[in-house]
C-alpha cells in the first residue's frame, strides 16, 4: 500500500459500542511486549513489564465499554478512506487543563504511513478546541519505534518511571 504524503486525509470519529469487536482485533493485532509501560501493569493489561495479562482481550473489551460510554474519557476511530484503520483513547482532566493519551493503535499495514502522525494532529486539534494545554502518554521502555514517533511529534521525556518486584525471590534477607 502506497501513500502520498499530501493525500493522506485521516479522519477521527466517537467511538461506537457496536464495533467493539473491531477496536478488539485492532489492539489484539498492534500489541507487542515493548508496548507494556507501568500503566498496563497498573491497570491489570499486563501482569509484568513483559507479559500481557491472560484475559487482556477481556480486559479491554471493558475498557473500551468504559470510555465509550463515560464522558471524561474519549474514544477516537482512526479512519482512512472510510476503512477503522485504528483508534485512540484518552481521558481529559478539565480541572487540570490536561489529557492522557491512553492509546493510539493503528494496524500495522498502515503503519509508518504518516496516517499516525495526521490522526495525531487531529485529535491534538479536537484538544486544543476542548481548552486542553497538555497532553501526558507513556510509554514501554524499549517501545523505541513509538517515542521516536512521539519526538518526531513534538513530545518529550518529563520522567521515568521505576519498578521492583516483591515476589518472595527478590526479597531481602
Amino acid at each position: 500500500m502506497v501513500f502520498s504524503s499530501n493525500i493522506i486525509n485521516v479522519e477521527i470519529e466517537k467511538g461506537k459500542l457496536i464495533r467493539i469487536k473491531k477496536y478488539l482485533n485492532i489492539f489484539d493485532d498492534c500489541k507487542h511486549d515493548s508496548y507494556i509501560s507501568h500503566g498496563e501493569v497498573i491497570s491489570g493489561r499486563a501482569t509484568s513489564e513483559l507479559k500481557w495479562a491472560e484475559n487482556i482481550i477481556a480486559h479491554m473489551r471493558r475498557e473500551f465499554i468504559y470510555c465509550i460510554v463515560f464522558c471524561e474519557y474519549k474514544m477516537f476511530e482512526i479512519l482512512f478512506s472510510g476503512e477503522l484503520i485504528g483508534f485512540a483513547t484518552i481521558k481529559i482532566n478539565k480541572k487540570s487543563k490536561s489529557a492522557i493519551l491512553l492509546d493510539i493503535m493503528i494496524k500495522r499495514d498502515y503503519q509508518s504511513k504518516g496516517i499516525g502522525r495526521e490522526a495525531l494532529h487531529k485529535i491534538e486539534k479536537y484538544l486544543r478546541k476542548k481548552d486542553i494545554k497538555i497532553i501526558i502518554l507513556e510509554s514501554g521502555i524499549i517501545n523505541e519505534k513509538a517515542h521516536l514517533f512521539f519526538e518526531k511529534n513534538g513530545y518529550t521525556e518529563i520522567s521515568l518511571v521505576y519498578s521492583k518486584s516483591l515476589s518472595s525471590e527478590n526479597e531481602l534477607p
